[in-house]
């Protein structure tokens, strides 16, 4: 089943629509987001039209908390609900601060929506070949249906590509998440099959994975 048989299968109305960051800029919590106040990380700090795609700060904790402990987000995602702001900034210290992993924050107002970013090595979900990475991505519901994933995952392809020059990056998703389908078709990926009864651990359950690749 490719990507075009699984959106075909979407309720309707799923989809309704469509390196350098000195400029200071408040966050929804505060932060003034400039190159000084970026944690010690090798990630850049990456732009588009209406993003930024910065390192974690432990200040977002918060925000990270309220786009988290939605049902609805971490489960498609093979994680679940965050339970505590304290949870959050675990979470940002021991995962969300690895190299290549970015906070994706609104460039007009600062305000946090979601995450992006690639897996490396034992990170991944798959095993990757040399000069390749694993693809990841998540926005909180209230901005669903806003194109904020596609735009995001895109800018972070280039990065993948222009700047650490893999040679291949791979996307996966799970079965009847259209959402996720839609941003992997729009972004080029090729049909690589599925894989079933994949381990979801954080959760306890298996599921069927729908595999897909990008080449250089």
């Amino acid at each position: 089943m490719g990507f075009e048989a699984i959106l075909a299968k979407a309720p309707a109305g799923t989809y309704n629509a469509p390196m350098d960051y000195a400029e200071h800029n408040e966050g929804a919590n505060g932060a003034v987001l400039t190159s000084e106040f970026v944690p010690d990380s090798l990630s850049p700090v990456l732009e588009t039209e209406r993003l930024v795609l910065r390192p974690w700060l432990p200040s977002d904790a918060q925000d990270l908390y309220e786009l988290a402990k939605d049902p609805e987000v971490g489960p498609a995602a093979s994680w679940p609900p965050h339970r505590s702001v304290e949870e959050s900034a675990r979470i940002i210290e021991d995962v969300l601060s690895a190299d290549g992993t970015f906070a994706v924050v609104l460039k007009e107002t600062g305000r946090l929506i979601g995450c992006a970013g690639f897996n490396f090595g034992d990170a991944a979900t798959m095993e990757l070949a040399e000069g390749e990475g694993e693809l990841g991505y998540w926005i909180g519901r209230p901005f669903w249906d806003c194109g904020y994933a596609t735009e995001a995952a895109r800018r972070v392809v280039q990065y993948g590509f222009d700047d650490l020059k893999l040679v291949g990056i791979w996307g996966g998703f799970y079965m009847n998440n259209y959402r996720s389908a839609n941003v992997i078709r729009k972004l080029g990926f090729h049909d690589r099959g599925i894989v079933r009864g994949v381990d979801v651990p954080l959760l306890g359950e298996k599921r069927d994975e729908c595999l897909a690749y990008l080449s250089a």
